[in-house]
């Protein structure tokens, strides 16, 4: 547990001997790199993707990552926050990765909140129309304040 009472999760490799990490173990093919972090606070979880791309191999590690977590994330889930502030582009399959994460938290009854899109990001975002399912945070001081209010 962090100073500001949250909880950190850090991605473990496939190897861990810790069992209740091992569906959360994914790491890149070919690399030693985590896609992601999870950080757990009330009633919310943020999921820091690593970047700087969120491309088909990163979207299909980040799904089995982050879907299962949001699925089984004790007590109450009110906010899923997506922090893409590290990544600088993004493929369809990306963007499908934050759809069924939107789905999952959806199904818990929470809201999904994109966190830090760069400028191409937020076009890409708002041409899509994408806006209308997703909360779009520009700043991880405005990501607190939205915190401390809602909470």
């Amino acid at each position: 547990m962090t100073a500001s009472g949250s909880t950190e999760i850090h991605v473990m490799s496939q190897t861990s001997s810790d069992p209740r990490f091992t569906a959360f173990a994914p790491r890149l093919a070919g690399t030693d790199a985590e896609v992601a972090t999870l950080e757990r606070i009330p009633s919310s979880l943020i999921i820091r993707v690593r970047g700087p791309v969120l491309g088909t191999v990163e979207a299909k590690e980040l799904t089995n990552l982050a879907g299962p977590a949001i699925e089984v994330a004790p007590g109450q889930l009110s906010r899923v926050v997506i922090d893409l502030s590290k990544v600088t582009a993004i493929s369809s399959t990306g963007l499908g990765c934050c759809l069924d994460l939107r789905r999952r938290a959806d199904a818990r009854g929470a809201e999904t909140i994109l966190l830090g899109l760069n400028e191409h990001l937020r076009s890409l975002v708002s041409t899509m129309r994408l806006e209308r399912l997703f909360t779009l945070v520009d700043s991880g001081e405005r990501l607190a304040r939205r915190l401390a209010g809602a909470a």
